[in-house]
């Protein structure tokens, strides 16, 4: 319990015994409610504290379930041979006509999927549309704008140098002035000081 070192016996009696107890009755009132409050305000904190991570438990918990989902999926599949994994690999998308449906599913299969274009592109197809040309000056003009930045990054780098080397020049020339200046004031109160 968190309240169980504070007892009776170890903090109250040795005043009861001696009299230095009898006018304290507003502290022991104080005393004990600051024990009980103090117990709920930390045990409500710790519940706070539990239940502001619940969103973020969640979310990583879903993305766990997920990944481990996977990594079961592609674990069995490398179980499989060569050759059961040649025969379950499609590389794309086959539809195929349900022979067990109905005239009425089938008309809505077809209201569906009639205004879906089936798009199969061919390897060796080239559009003609595209210029080579124009993509060939886009990359020189690219290479061209990419050099001029980085003479610029270069000369940025440069100015910074030489406005950090004069900073340091003239900051190294004020510290000997300051310490000069030190020594000589030193000296002045030295000489002060032996002739009094």
């Amino acid at each position: 319990m968190s309240a169980g070192e504070l007892n009776y016996a170890n903090n109250f009696h040795q005043l009861f015994n001696t009299g230095r107890l009898t006018g304290f009755k507003i502290e022991l009132i104080l005393f004990a409610a600051m024990v009980i409050i103090i117990n709920i305000a930390f045990s409500n904190l710790l519940i706070g504290l539990a239940v502001g991570d619940i969103n973020e438990v969640r979310e990583t918990a879903s993305l766990n379930l997920a990944k481990s989902q996977y990594e079961s999926l592609i674990g069995i599949y490398e179980s499989y041979s060569i050759y059961l994994r040649k025969i379950l690999y499609s590389p794309g998308l086959i539809v195929r006509k349900d022979k067990n449906s109905s005239y009425l599913q089938k008309q809505t299969w077809h209201s569906l999927t009639d205004n879906i274009a089936m798009i199969q592109e061919e390897k060796d197809h080239v559009n003609p549309e595209f210029d080579w040309r124009s993509l060939n000056a886009f990359v020189l003009r690219q290479q061209t704008e990419i050099s001029l930045l980085k003479e610029s990054i270069e000369d940025v780098k440069s100015d910074i140098k030489m406005i950090s080397y004069s900073n340091h020049s003239e900051t190294n020339k004020l510290i000997k002035q300051v310490l000069d200046m030190l020594q000589a004031n030193g000296n002045e109160k030295v000489a002060a000081t032996s002739a009094n």
